[in-house]
């Protein structure tokens, strides 16, 4: 009769497992390339800051570049209260912004004409 030391059970119960995990890397190039292609995608639809400051009033912009005077000299106060009056200047430029974008495609939507129903 063959019997094993408690070693020898413990290498014998290793073995018996499953073979370490692999990587598929077929997969993974795919999921790798899905992930860059986003990032890609999301970059191009991100817009620069020129972009965003065509966006705003120059009465909006001088507001920030006031704020920006005001935070360089460490003045708090001036700097608080300035980036209270940005932040609606700011939301009312996008509101106006906002409204002249559905009023222009409220124009183009009433004077397409009517489609018609494929049946």
């Amino acid at each position: 009769m063959f019997q094993l030391s408690r070693r020898g059970e413990k290498a014998a119960k290793f073995k018996q497992r499953s073979p370490r995990t692999t990587i598929n890397w077929d997969v993974f190039k795919s999921l790798v390339g899905r992930l860059v292609e986003y990032l890609h995608v999301s970059a191009i639809k991100a817009e620069s800051p020129k972009v965003t400051k065509r966006r705003l009033s120059p009465q909006t912009l001088e507001l920030i570049r006031q704020r920006g005077i005001a935070r360089a000299a460490c003045n708090r106060n001036l700097t608080s209260e300035l980036a209270k009056r940005c932040r609606e200047a700011i939301k009312e430029d996008l509101e106006e912004r906002r409204a002249a974008v559905m009023a222009r495609s409220w124009e183009e939507h009433s004077q397409s004409p009517p489609k018609l129903r494929q049946l």
